[in-house]
């Protein structure tokens, strides 16, 4: 019995899909050849490559699937995968089109690397994606606090992408603002990319302070103040 035999049994066992010699098994290709003695292999697919960073097919995501809609027609790079320009030469394609293009292409092998960079392009998030209450423009008055707030930082605490806008900022204030709105649209490579943990720890919008007490302070206030019966005794 050859490998590739018992290598489908137990996966066919768990009941994922497949035709004609190649099995779908989570993110992995499992390519049998049927032939004795030739080797068995399981194939990284895309979804290995970009793993949580690829843009999922929900309702929430409608806006984001819109937008990279928007950029495939727009482009003019000319290095787009012959299935996907027929998506942008098509003048009666959608956003779902490109959404069920991204879908279908999440479980293909990575050998070409134009359809690997499209994936890239055009269905996988951006930093913005992943990050709320960014500031969205470059008037001077948003900026005052991130500035300020920067500004008071450690250096060494600092990147050194940071450290370089900080020295930036005593001459020019616009420094910080122009570095993150150049950000917002560079590919989100998870929490631990030092480009999104600067974005997310300097372009954000600061909360003010309130000026109320808060309620632990004022319970705190309230214990501290002896009462009738303390005071007469």
């Amino acid at each position: 019995m050859s490998l590739g035999y018992l290598k489908l049994a137990s996966i066919g066992a768990m009941g994922v899909g497949g035709t004609a010699g190649t099995v779908y098994l989570g993110s992995k290709i499992a390519d049998f050849s049927g032939v004795e003695g030739d080797q068995d292999d399981i194939v990284d697919v895309i979804a290995d490559k970009f793993k949580d960073r690829l843009l999922k097919d929900s309702k929430n995501n409608k806006e984001k699937w819109e937008s990279r809609f928007k950029k495939l027609k727009q482009d003019g790079s000319g290095n787009l995968h012959s299935s996907l320009k027929k998506i942008k030469d098509n003048n009666q394609a959608k956003a779902d089109d490109l959404k069920a293009w991204c879908t279908d292409s999440y479980i293909k092998p990575m050998e070409d690397e134009t359809f690997t960079n499209n994936v890239e392009r055009f269905c996988t998030l951006l930093i913005k994606d992943q990050i709320n209450n960014l500031i969205s423009d470059a008037t001077k008055d948003k900026w005052t606090d991130n500035n300020e707030f920067l500004k008071k930082k450690e250096k060494s605490f600092l990147s050194k992408e940071m450290q370089g806008i900080q020295d930036k900022l005593t001459k020019d204030e616009t420094a910080l603002s122009t570095w993150c709105l150049g950000k917002y649209e560079s590919f989100y490579k998870g929490k631990e990319d030092p480009t999104y943990k600067d974005v997310h720890g300097f372009c954000k919008k600061i909360p003010k302070q309130s000026t109320a007490p808060s309620q632990f302070q004022a319970a705190a206030s309230t214990s501290a103040q002896p009462n009738a019966a303390q005071v007469a005794a």
